[in-house]
C-alpha cells in the first residue's frame, strides 16, 4: 500500500522551492547593494543571521517533508502516524517562511545602510536625500528618525539610541550636507502627515 495522499510531498517541494526563491532574492539584492560605492555604511549581523537561520530551518523542514512522505511509501504499516508528522513539518516551514518574509518586509531598513552622496541605500531600496523632508534626533528618546516622501504619503524610519546604523549618519551628516534637528518626532511626523 502506498502513501496516496500526495498533497504533503507538493507542499514540501513548494516550500523548498519558495525558500530558495526568497533567499535568491535576497542574494541578489545583497550583491548590488556590495557592489554600491559609499561614504559611510553599517550592517546589523543580528539581523542577516535571523533571517539567514529562519530560512535555512524552513528549507530544512521542506527537506525533512519529502523524506518523510519517501519513507511513509516504504512503510506502509505506519501511514497514519507519517501525516501527523508531515502536516507539522510541513506548517511549521509555512510559518517559518512567512515569518522571514514580514521579517524582511518590514525590517529591511534594519539590515543594512549605505550612505552615498546622493541616497540612503537599504538591501532593495533607495531614499534619495532631496526625498528626505527632516532627520529628528528626538531629545527625549534620543532615537534618530528620517523622515521622507514617497509617491503618495510620508513615512519615516526609526533608529534606536544604541543602534549603529544612527551613529553613521550622525557622523556623516555635516560631510552629506545632511541637516539633524532637535524635535519632538512624534509631532512632527503627525504634523507632516496632515498636510498629505
Amino acid at each position: 500500500m502506498q502513501f496516496e495522499n500526495k498533497t504533503s510531498l507538493v507542499i514540501s517541494i513548494l516550500m523548498m522551492c519558495f525558500t530558495l526563491t526568497i533567499v535568491g532574492i535576497f542574494s541578489y539584492y545583497l550583491y548590488k547593494f556590495s557592489k554600491e560605492k559609499f561614504i559611510a555604511k553599517a550592517v546589523n549581523k543580528i539581523f542577516f543571521i535571523t533571517f539567514s537561520v529562519i530560512c535555512f530551518i524552513s528549507f530544512v523542514l521542506s527537506i525533512t517533508g519529502i523524506a518523510l512522505f519517501e519513507s511513509a511509501n516504504k512503510n506502509s504499516n505506519s501511514i497514519e502516524s507519517y501525516q501527523g508528522h508531515l502536516l507539522g513539518v510541513n506548517i511549521s516551514s509555512i510559518i517559518l517562511l512567512l515569518i522571514g518574509i514580514v521579517f524582511l518586509i518590514f525590517f529591511v531598513h534594519h539590515f543594512a545602510i549605505k550612505l552615498t552622496e546622493n541616497a540612503f541605500l537599504f538591501l532593495g531600496e533607495k531614499i534619495d536625500y532631496k526625498d528626505v523632508t527632516s532627520i529628528i534626533l528626538d531629545p527625549k528618546t534620543n532615537n534618530l528618525y528620517i523622515n521622507f516622501k514617497t509617491a503618495r504619503s510620508f513615512k519615516r524610519i526609526k533608529y534606536t539610541a544604541k543602534c549603529n546604523f544612527k551613529k553613521a549618519i550622525l557622523d556623516n551628516a555635516d560631510k552629506l550636507n545632511l541637516t539633524v534637528q532637535p524635535a519632538d518626532a512624534d509631532q512632527y511626523f503627525k504634523e507632516l502627515t496632515k498636510k498629505n
